[in-house]
């Protein structure tokens, strides 16, 4: 099912919703909200179910990145729910990184800030960061002598 149609695109790029009556607007938007809430609900069903050389193809960059650039932009009419709402998926997803995530992505590098207890705020975090610029664990001969180093590129 197709989530916007031809005649609520026009609704929704329409500057200033002239030729919509309040009710058209509001019936407009209803439908428009759920039936994004079922195409939500289809895409988890797709990440999990789905092999993932078809979600890889799915859930790529270059498709996620508008959808999260829009959903963390900053309302022009910020209002205190607006801002709550902002902050509190920053930290689902802030978390869902730093403490799920991370220990798959980073292993050996997040085991080691977390043994270190290096600024034990966002290990998994800078972990990743790490990982995705060529840094990696050496373990030398010696037991518990390990450094950092980035790979040459």
């Amino acid at each position: 099912m197709v989530i916007v149609t031809d005649s609520l695109r026009k609704f929704l790029l329409s500057e200033d919703k002239r030729g919509y009556d309040k009710d058209t607007q509001r019936q407009y938007y209803n439908r428009l909200a759920e039936r994004s809430e079922t195409a939500i609900k289809d895409l988890v069903l797709l990440a999990e179910k789905m092999p993932s050389r078809y979600t890889e193809k799915i859930f790529e960059t270059s498709n996620l990145m508008p959808l999260f650039r829009a959903i963390f932009q900053a309302p022009k009419d910020m209002t205190e729910e607006s801002r709550t709402r902002l902050l509190e998926l920053a930290q689902l997803l802030t978390n869902l990184i730093n403490y799920d995530l991370a220990p798959y992505l980073a292993p050996e590098l997040y085991t080691l800030l977390k043994d270190a207890r290096i600024e034990t705020d966002m290990i998994g975090i800078k972990s990743i960061w790490l990982t995705r610029r060529g840094y990696h664990v050496e373990k030398k001969s010696k037991p518990k002598k390990i450094t950092i180093s980035q790979h040459s590129r």
